[in-house]
C-alpha cells in the first residue's frame, strides 16, 4: 500500500533564491544542512506542499484522472516569497519563506482541494485546511528534535539575506512511498506522476 504527498515545484528566481538561502543555512551550522542537502543532490525540488501525506489503497481510482485534467486546464502563474518565518514544535524546528499565491493560485488551490474532498479515502489531519489547502510557504532548512538550537541570532542574520523574489509554477508533482501498514514502516518516496500547467 502507498501513501502520497502532492505539490508544486517552482522555477525562476524564488527558485534560486531559496536555494541560497538553504545554502546560507547550511554553511552557518550543519544542523541546518538537510535540506539545502536534498535540493544540491536532487532528492527534492523547491515547492509548495498542497496536501500531505495520505494513503490510497486502490491506484486505479479516479482522482489522478481528475487532477491530471484539471491541471493541464491550468495556465501558470507566478507565486511570490514576501518574508521568513519560523515553525517549532517538539519534532522540529522549520525555516521557510511565506508565498504569495495570488488569485489565480488561491482559486486554483481550491479546486484542486475541491476533488480531493471527494474522496472518503483521503485522510485529513486537525490542522488542514480542506478549502484553500496547507499553509503556501517554501522550505528553507528544518532542524529535527531541535531542543538545544539558539536559532534567533541565525534568523536575525537570514532576514538580511532576504529579498522578495517572484517564481513560476511548473505543475503538480505527485510523490509516494511504500507503507507497512502493520509495522507503519515506510519506504523511500519516489515520483508517481508530474502534471504540467498550460503555458
Amino acid at each position: 500500500m502507498y501513501e502520497y504527498i502532492i505539490d508544486i515545484p517552482i522555477g525562476g528566481e524564488l527558485k534560486k533564491h531559496i536555494i541560497e538561502l538553504a545554502k546560507i543555512s547550511s554553511e552557518y551550522d550543519n544542523i541546518y544542512s538537510e535540506i539545502y542537502n536534498n535540493y544540491k543532490n536532487k532528492k527534492n525540488v523547491v515547492h509548495i506542499t498542497l496536501k500531505y501525506w495520505f494513503i490510497v489503497e486502490n491506484e486505479k481510482t479516479k482522482l489522478f484522472d481528475e487532477l491530471k485534467e484539471l491541471t493541464n486546464k491550468q495556465k501558470t502563474f507566478n507565486v511570490k516569497i514576501n518574508n521568513i518565518k519560523t515553525f517549532n514544535n517538539s519534532n522540529q524546528f522549520v525555516i521557510f519563506a511565506d508565498v504569495n499565491r495570488y488569485k489565480t493560485g488561491n482559486n486554483f488551490v481550491k479546486k484542486f482541494m475541491s476533488i480531493l474532498s471527494k474522496y472518503d479515502f483521503v485522510t485529513w489531519e486537525k490542522t488542514d485546511d480542506k478549502i484553500n489547502g496547507a499553509i503556501p510557504h517554501s522550505t528553507i532548512a528544518i532542524v529535527k528534535e531541535p531542543s538545544n538550537i539558539q536559532p534567533k541570532k541565525f534568523i536575525k542574520l537570514l532576514k538580511t539575506k532576504f529579498k522578495k523574489s517572484r517564481g513560476e509554477v511548473l505543475g503538480i508533482r505527485i510523490r509516494r512511498r511504500l507503507i507497512n501498514t502493520k509495522t507503519n514502516k515506510k519506504g523511500k518516496k519516489e515520483l508517481f506522476k508530474f502534471f504540467k500547467f498550460k503555458k
